[in-house]
């Protein structure tokens, strides 16, 4: 999605899943309940503080819109994310400055069937807050699958059988 401000109209070019064309397609409308947004096409090093007319951000205000996009997760070939790099997020209520979310580790790496990592995240200066949520997002679930702590996990349900190494 992207998004023009010029202090009198907003202009919003988003484009749909496809599962958002599909029910727009079946329903008629819409009632869209997630999206998320990124500003990893924006150059920040163009921010010019020596500017002496004080327009510090001309340059960057001044780019060409980002097109929307409808992937949240690419890989580039060495393996790293791709889209959605920087994603923007708000601030949620109680937090001081900023969310610090800890526990989650850069990379995990297991050896064989059934090998597990746990993550374990921990919001920091959340306060005021009963309890956290969290959303995991897994771009290839191929050879990996997310559990709950506590749940009981089927293992000819979700591709092992007895003997495979995999």
């Amino acid at each position: 999605m992207a998004f023009l401000d010029k202090s009198v109209s907003v202009f919003v070019d988003a484009v749909l899943t496809e599962v958002g064309r599909q029910r727009l397609a079946t329903t008629g409308n819409l009632n869209i309940s997630k999206f998320a947004v990124s500003d990893d096409g924006v150059d920040y090093g163009l921010f010019d503080i020596t500017n002496t007319q004080g327009d510090y951000d001309k340059v960057i205000l001044n780019m060409p819109l980002l097109e929307a996009t409808t992937r949240t997760v690419a890989v580039t070939e060495a393996g790293t994310d791709a889209a959605m790099k920087y994603k923007l997020i708000d601030a949620l209520d109680g937090t001081v400055d900023s969310v610090n979310i800890t526990g989650v580790p850069v990379s995990t790496e297991t050896n064989g069937s059934f090998d597990y990592a746990v993550i374990s995240p921990v919001t920091e200066n959340l306060a005021n807050q009963p309890f956290e949520q969290y959303t995991v997002t897994l771009a290839d679930d191929t050879y990996v699958d997310i559990f709950a702590d506590g749940e009981t996990v089927n293992v000819t349900s979700i591709g092992y059988e007895s003997g495979e190494d995999g």
